[in-house]
């Protein structure tokens, strides 16, 4: 249920945001403009309402949010959730915002995610192949 709720958010050209919502746990994600140095080492800082606004459209899916059950916790909900978001993400980039848990700080670093230098809230990106 929650793969379509994306799948239908990443095909819709009007919608920017919004929460996904599954029995297991809750996911809110954007559609953003980021801007990355010449290398695509790491993000560049910009004013929030330009990555919002920016004329070419969005160039990230942001994955901004997740709210998990407690017995759920280390289940694998959300890694096989961050696969299929790869898989059908049709952007250059996919972001993982504000990572607090320190398994997943580290799977993600293990699967080719980089550590936005530039944030304070342990930000987390990947360039889509």
């Amino acid at each position: 249920m929650l793969f379509n709720q994306l799948s239908y958010f990443i095909t819709n050209k009007t919608l920017r945001n919004v929460w996904l919502h599954s029995e297991v746990f809750h996911v809110y994600v954007r559609k953003s403009y980021r801007f990355f140095d010449d290398n695509k080492d790491f993000l560049l800082p910009c004013d929030y309402d330009i990555r919002l606004n920016h004329s070419s459209g969005p160039n990230c899916l942001d994955i901004a949010s997740v709210e998990v059950d407690e017995a759920h916790i280390g289940k694998g909900h959300f890694k096989n959730f961050i696969i299929y978001a790869e898989q059908i993400n049709p952007y250059p980039y996919i972001m993982v915002e504000s990572v607090q848990n320190e398994t997943l700080r580290t799977n993600l670093l293990k699967n080719g995610y980089s550590i936005d230098i530039n944030s304070a809230c342990m930000n987390f990106f990947k360039i889509n192949d």
